[in-house]
């Protein structure tokens, strides 16, 4: 979250995109919390949807607030593209 604060503060013409994804992301935060008495295992499938979720959203703007030189165009898995 510190990391879509701080591109908000430098990216102040992209703010309404980093504060919806920060309210999305504290949404799915806030949604975990029915989960705490139940057992890890029972939930994990329910806490990988979320935790995903919420990845996308982030990754999903910090694209955006990065140099367009730099911006993730997909994502790639071991080994990296160049």
């Amino acid at each position: 979250m510190q990391n879509l604060r701080y591109l908000k503060r430098r990216k102040p013409a992209q703010a309404e995109t980093f504060d919806k994804a920060i309210v999305g992301i504290e949404r799915q935060m806030k949604s975990m919390n029915k989960f705490k008495e139940n057992l890890i295992k029972d939930l994990r499938q329910n806490i990988m949807g979320i935790e995903g979720s919420a990845a996308r959203m982030y990754w999903q703007v910090v694209g955006e607030g990065i140099p367009t030189d730099y911006q993730f165009k997909k994502r790639s898995r071991p080994p990296a593209e160049e």
